[in-house]
């Protein structure tokens, strides 16, 4: 039977995204846009999880209520969610999932299948770790990540209809810096250095992400990464995140 755990979720969100005039999107130039929305979801999500010999096999299923308002499309649905994920002892996992919103009164349409396979040379982040990962459509919504979307960037797939497939190649290693220290100390548990290296591709884009994350204890993470598209101007971005689960 193994390990089931049911859960009650839910989560409310508003996103506004401010478009300035004169930015040019595929060869066209566009005008001055505002587009907001917001979404309030609940649910329930069951999982279970069994150990066998030299395998680890977690199943996951999401339902939930869901009400949406803004400029992609208003109204009611019902959201769903499957996902099955293998881990095996030597580090190799592979796992799949998919989602989807059924009855919604505005016939809007969001789906989404991903797939992925992955090895870690451990389970604690530090070593080698490489993966590959294909999905269609949007996923943003996928099984644990299903009460966890970015509305900004939900809004903006849903509204381009982008359903085509879309790849992904992450190569990283991680760097024990040791769990003593005055920055072990100040925020708990170990401090972890990774550098990475992020191939993303599809039929019309593709960019490669480098950079850095720094993990400092249970919640902080700093970073900075550098993104160089296939076409188009070079960013980068330093970043400072602290979470705490309750």
């Amino acid at each position: 039977m193994g390990l089931v755990r049911l859960s009650l979720v839910g989560e409310a969100s508003y996103a506004e995204v401010d478009l300035e005039a004169g930015r040019v999107v595929n060869g066209s130039r566009l005008a001055a846009a505002t587009a907001g929305s917001e979404f309030v979801r609940l649910g329930l999500h069951l999982s279970q999880t069994r150990d066998l010999t030299g395998l680890r096999v977690v199943t996951e299923a999401d339902m939930a209520l869901r009400y949406d308002e803004g400029d992609v499309f208003t109204g009611g649905g019902v959201e769903f969610g499957l996902g099955i994920d293998l881990a095996w002892a030597n580090g190799l996992a592979v796992d799949i999932s998919g989602r989807g919103l059924l009855l919604h009164n505005d016939d809007a349409e969001d789906w989404g299948v991903r797939g992925g396979i992955r090895w870690a040379s451990d389970t604690g982040g530090r070593g080698f770790a490489l993966s590959f990962t294909p999905e269609w459509g949007n996923t943003a919504s996928r099984h644990n990540d299903l009460f966890g979307a970015d509305m900004a960037e939900f809004s903006a797939a849903a509204d381009a209809g982008e359903t085509g497939g879309r790849y992904r190649l992450d190569l990283r290693y991680g760097i024990d810096l040791g769990g003593t220290g005055l920055a072990a100390g100040m925020f708990g548990g170990d401090v972890l250095l990774t550098p990475y290296a992020v191939r993303q591709f599809s039929e019309d884009s593709g960019q490669v992400n480098v950079g850095a994350d720094f993990k400092l204890g249970a919640g902080f993470r700093a970073g900075y990464e550098a993104v160089v598209p296939d076409a188009g101007a070079e960013s980068d971005r330093v970043y400072l995140n602290y979470q705490r689960k309750f």
